[in-house]
């Protein structure tokens, strides 16, 4: 689901947003790639290869957002997926740090889901 997560709080950028960038499409279709690819991935090597999940998730959290700087909110939300990468490290050191590591994945992705609602559709907010 964190692939999922992350996948989703880039797409509306990616197609509702009045971004001009010439690899945008291009974008659109690498960020749920690479989503898929990381399910697989879990499905298959489940854990044995960190560094890879943890490239992958780096990404994917950080990728789109150098493309798509306009809000503030994204940057939270880019920051907390940032932090969240210290416990997913710190696995089997930190009591709780891989539940730790999910729940700045879910902030990140509230965050950006809130980005969406103020910045790409203002009007729903209203209602």
């Amino acid at each position: 689901m964190i692939y999922i997560f992350i996948a989703s709080s880039y797409y509306p950028w990616l197609t509702v947003g009045t971004l001009s960038c010439w690899m945008l499409q291009e974008l659109r279709w690498a960020i749920w790639l690479l989503a898929v690819l990381g399910i697989v991935y879990q499905q298959i090597f489940h854990e044995r290869y960190k560094m890879v999940e943890l490239l992958l998730y780096l990404v994917m959290g950080l990728g789109p957002a150098i493309i798509i700087v306009t809000s503030n909110d994204l940057k939270l939300g880019g920051m907390l997926y940032l932090i969240g990468v210290f416990f997913f490290k710190s696995d089997g050191r930190i009591p709780f740090a891989h539940a730790i590591w999910h729940v700045f994945v879910a902030l990140a992705a509230s965050v950006h889901y809130l980005a969406i609602l103020r910045n790409l559709f203002p009007d729903l907010k209203a209602q």
